[in-house]
């Protein structure tokens, strides 16, 4: 059997993976000037809610 997602099961993915990087984010940001961390789960929501 293929599993086989849709566009709506991607995007519930998508947020659920920007909830968990966003929990740690601020270790990352208070060792790091880098803002793509931070830019990336920006990107994951935008494109999940359309």
């Amino acid at each position: 059997m293929v599993n086989t997602f849709l566009s709506k099961d991607h995007q519930q993915l998508a947020l659920w993976a920007a909830d968990c990087a966003e929990r740690v984010l601020m270790v990352f940001e208070n060792a790091s000037d880098d803002p793509r961390p931070r830019q990336a789960i920006d990107a994951a929501r935008k494109w999940a809610n359309g």
